[in-house]
């Protein structure tokens, strides 16, 4: 099996976010733990949902940090067992997340599109 591979904060506008070293490094070191086929696909997901999001020069640095920080909350339950995930937690953060993407179509297209790939990876249902 593969090790997810890191997000590259050189690539990122580290302006944006407060403390987005910290933040990247968290989520990383959460990303280097999932070793499985399934965990590798909601890394990449949840990857490609931050680098959008950062890389939009016209989403609100406020929805944005919120964005990044929720993404923190899932990687970090994502890395635990699935008996020790707060469900309702992760279910609180995917909706949150889907409440502040409106303001980005093709970032919210994206993630409704692989929300199901992530719910199914935390074992919850709609």
């Amino acid at each position: 099996m593969a090790e997810a591979t890191p997000i590259s904060i050189s690539t990122l506008d580290v302006q944006k976010i407060a403390n987005l070293y910290q933040i990247m490094d968290d989520i990383n070191q959460s990303f280097a733990r999932i070793q499985n086929d399934v965990g590798e696909r909601v890394a990449e997901i949840l990857k490609n949902v931050i680098r959008a999001t950062i890389g939009d020069p016209g989403l609100d640095e406020n929805i944005c940090s919120l964005i990044i920080r929720t993404i923190r909350t899932l990687t970090h339950q994502a890395d635990l067992s699935p008996a020790e995930r707060q469900l309702g937690v992760v279910r609180g953060a995917l909706t949150y997340i889907s409440m502040l993407l409106p303001v980005h179509p093709s970032i919210l297209d994206y993630f409704q599109l692989h929300l199901d790939d992530l719910r199914e990876f935390f074992g919850i249902s709609e």
